[in-house]
């Protein structure tokens, strides 16, 4: 179980919608299981889909999820404008922050998890699994 109820800096606006439109022509769109979303770009969406990538992404993983379908969506979500994106492996309790396609930090139960996307927002790893 991951848990939510994290206090977000000022800048970020809690967000329920979490479909994003990440690719027009064919229109694509992802669901991430969290979304964080600037407030001014929340502020901005007018309908039920966010116009392009969310800022971070996360993405919890299950037992259904392969890599290939994991890179596809990194893929398409650095495309579409998001400025990291975190694969949080319950199994393994560790959280995978991509800074882009080829920048990434694995971090253990034990680290706190910091990412420069979030300025100001610093969470224990291991919290997120209790």
């Amino acid at each position: 179980m991951v848990q939510v109820g994290l206090e977000p800096p000022a800048s970020i606006a809690p967000c329920v919608r979490t479909k994003a439109l990440v690719r027009r022509i064919p229109d694509t769109v992802l669901a991430p299981d969290v979304a964080v979303v600037t407030a001014e770009r929340l502020d901005a969406a007018a309908d039920a889909f966010l116009e392009g990538a969310p800022d971070v992404a996360i993405e919890v993983l299950s037992v259904g999820n392969t890599m290939v379908e994991m890179e596809r969506k990194l893929r398409l979500y650095f495309a579409g404008g998001a400025r990291s994106v975190w694969l949080v492996d319950p199994e393994a309790r560790v959280v995978i922050l991509y800074r882009s396609l080829r920048e990434r930090d694995v971090f253990g139960e034990s680290d706190s998890l910091v990412d420069p996307a979030l300025p100001g927002f610093t969470v224990g790893v291991g919290s997120l699994f209790r």
